[in-house]
């Protein structure tokens, strides 16, 4: 560049910055010049400062060859970065990196989203390629502790209950969907004649004639024949046999102290019904027992009664001149009201030829009755015996009459040895006491 052309340039700027000087009215030519002077002085300083402004670092008070030398290092192509902008909540200010004399360009990515407004909550506002900027969202917002009547169904295939929104909107677990008792009732087909009495579900009651039959253990057999129940959820008809008002004939059992009738059959009996047996098939006894009883009579040195095992067992002892008698009583009296006669089984133990067995009852007991004469005839009642003689039997059945006598008396064994058994023993036993009645 020549000089001329740098001055050239150096006055065109200095010109397009303080613009033509008007000199009219300006006072005398000094004035005038000094008044250049002035201009020229700030006209350097802005040429500095526009010098300093395109990137040239000049002082306001350099030297018109230091602004002219500075002038040329102006750059009139600058360097030009283009650079990228990312997406982001907040603005952005975007520079060019260091040596770069500014942007060509600022690459932005597009809007990208599926988002329509009704995708987006009513009042709120969003971008999306498909909807556009800066859009308003028109979803209805259905949160809060609000519940929502729903559309049950039942779901077959997959054994479950749907129930369907009622509308489209945002909702959160505070919302609940319902549905009424009676709808949920009918899709199940619950109806009152399904439930047991005393049951509610879903609002119905189980109908009264339903009984819970859990509990039931009746079987066919327990049931009246003809007649039906239920058991465990199962109806039974019954097959017991009804024996209502019939006479039926029945087995005949005794102990010592009862006779029993045994029902030949299972079945219904009531008041009516009647159990009945022949009369040969009925033991009109009782038995007495023999344990418990007091000794007494003269029956030598070896004369004794002892009990054992249900047998009474009576010793008397004779010799050349008398006959021994020994006797025992029942300490307990019984009652002969109604009873037809008392019977005893004995049995001799020894050889003796001359052996009188013995039983009598007396309302006395063996204390008041006098024991030296033990149960001779004329001290006691209904004496009743058996002499074996030389037959030499061992065993007898006893009887003893009681149709005229009625309450408490006291009931006694004995035997008697004759004289002729001189130093041997005589000896009985007593078993198996009954009472005959009519």
């Amino acid at each position: 560049m020549t000089g001329l052309e740098l001055w050239t340039k150096f006055f065109t700027l200095v010109k397009s910055i303080t613009g033509d000087v008007d000199v009219t009215g300006k006072g005398t030519l000094q004035e005038q010049i000094d008044n250049c002077f002035t201009y020229a002085s700030n006209g350097k300083k802005a040429i500095a400062a526009a010098i300093t402004g395109k990137g040239v670092s000049t002082a306001s008070d350099a030297a018109y060859s230091t602004m002219a030398d500075n002038i040329a290092q102006i750059k009139t192509t600058p360097t030009l970065q283009a650079k990228s902008a990312t997406l982001s909540t907040s603005a952005q200010t975007i520079k060019p990196d260091s040596g770069y004399d500014g942007l060509s360009q600022v690459a932005v990515p597009a809007v990208t989203g599926n988002a329509g407004t009704g995708d987006v909550l009513s009042g709120k506002t969003f971008n999306s390629a498909s909807a556009g900027i800066a859009k308003i969202g028109t979803l209805a917002d259905k949160t809060g502790t609000a519940d929502y009547s729903a559309t049950a169904s039942l779901d077959a295939t997959n054994s479950r209950l749907k129930m369907q929104i009622p509308a489209t909107g945002k909702f959160s677990t505070g919302n609940y969907l319902y549905a009424a008792y009676s709808t949920l009732a009918s899709l199940i087909g619950l109806t009152a004649a399904k439930l047991v009495k005393g049951n509610t579900i879903l609002g119905i009651t189980g109908n009264s004639n339903n009984m819970d039959t859990s509990g039931g253990d009746a079987t066919a057999a327990q049931i009246l024949s003809g007649k039906k129940a239920c058991s465990k959820g199962s109806l039974i008809t019954g097959t017991m046999a009804n024996k209502s008002g019939v006479t039926v004939d029945a087995g005949v059992t005794q102990d010592d102290d009862y006779t029993y009738l045994a029902i030949p059959a299972n079945g219904y009996y009531n008041t009516s019904s009647k159990l009945r047996a022949p009369n040969s098939d009925l033991d009109k006894t009782k038995a007495i027992s023999m344990e418990g009883f007091t000794t007494g009579g003269y029956g030598g040195s070896n004369g004794s009664a002892q009990y054992a095992s249900g047998v009474l067992t009576i010793v008397a002892n004779g010799n050349s001149s008398t006959g021994r008698r020994q006797t025992a009583m029942l300490s307990a009296p019984i009652d002969l009201t109604d009873v037809d006669c008392l019977l005893v089984e004995t049995e001799r133990t020894n050889l003796l030829n001359t052996v009188t067995f013995a039983i009598s009852v007396d309302m006395l007991t063996l204390t008041t009755v006098s024991p030296n004469t033990g149960i001779a005839s004329d001290t006691v009642d209904f004496l009743i015996g058996n002499s074996n003689g030389d037959d030499k039997r061992k065993s007898a059945m006893l009887a003893i009459s009681t149709k005229k006598l009625s309450g408490l008396y006291y009931v006694y064994f004995g035997i008697n040895t004759g004289n002729s058994e001189s130093g041997r023993a005589g000896t009985a036993q007593f078993s198996n006491l009954r009472a005959v009645y009519g």
